[in-house]
């Protein structure tokens, strides 16, 4: 822990990858007299922040001073720095972060070589590229994501 929880309604306003950059968003709120803490990650606080990693440390302050904290923060560190991974897919059905990409791109890649070679196999061209087309086709149709925790499918 680098700083005391000592705040009412604690909530959290901002996650770093490392202690070094959670406790200098520490200092920059204690200049400001917002009372703030930089602790390791804990689930059982509310976030205010995106969720877009796990692990790390958390800039933590009351919920009261959380507005004033979020806008100084945001000033120093700009969206330009914000992770891209913010937006996470969720599960439509339970609401799940436990989502899985589909890899249909190396499925096609691998049924293709896979039967390319069957063709110089067995000499039958159009059948095989009949079939690769098929194949494609159908990956096309499929949803994209998929549910780890329900199986839930979707694009």
């Amino acid at each position: 822990m680098l700083g005391p929880v000592d705040v009412d309604h604690p909530v959290v306003i901002a996650a770093f990858r490392s202690a070094e950059e959670a406790a200098y968003a520490r200092t920059l709120l204690e200049r400001e007299k917002i009372s703030a803490a930089a602790i390791q990650r804990q689930n059982s606080i509310e976030r205010l922040c995106p969720d877009a990693f796990e692990g790390g440390f958390d800039v933590v302050v009351g919920r009261p001073d959380a507005p004033a904290a979020i806008a100084l923060l945001q000033r120093v560190f700009p969206e330009e720095k914000v992770l891209d991974a913010i937006v996470i897919d969720r599960c439509p059905a339970c609401g799940s972060s436990d989502v899985m990409r589909i890899p249909r791109i190396r499925i096609l890649v691998i049924a293709a070589v896979t039967l390319i070679a069957a063709n110089l196999a067995f000499g039958q061209r159009d059948l095989f590229l009949l079939v690769i087309a098929i194949i494609a086709g159908a990956l096309a149709l499929t949803p994209a994501l998929r549910c780890r925790t329900c199986g839930e499918r979707w694009s």
